[in-house]
């Protein structure tokens, strides 16, 4: 059992002790909160993101979400990543992208 964290978790410190143990390679699959956790920690280095063929709304609600933050993005707010590859199927398509260390930013096309 690993404990990282009084009252809640210290994902920095959890990765540590996985790491530790051996487990260099870790998933996360969770909801915009948890990826809100683990982007603020500095802990994503890849995100694969499935993309549906059916339009849904309304809705405000982004990938990512902080807890005790308001739903408005801040300046800088965001995490610059490069597609990696995109495999379609039935019209789907599966992304992996990675982090950009340097920090770029794409441009639009």
């Amino acid at each position: 059992m690993i404990v990282a964290g009084a009252e809640a978790v210290d994902f920095r410190s959890a990765v540590a002790a996985l790491a530790a143990r051996g487990h260099r390679r870790l998933l996360s699959e969770g909801g915009p909160h948890l990826l809100g956790e683990l982007t603020g920690a500095g802990l994503i280095d890849e995100l694969c993101v499935t993309v549906s063929p059916v339009m849904v709304g309304p809705g405000p609600n982004r990938i990512i979400a902080r807890r005790g933050r308001d739903d408005a993005a801040a300046a800088g707010d965001g995490l610059p990543l490069r597609l990696g590859h995109v495999l379609e199927d039935g019209g789907f398509l599966f992304c992996r992208y990675t982090v950009d260390p340097a920090g770029n930013r794409p441009s639009p096309p």
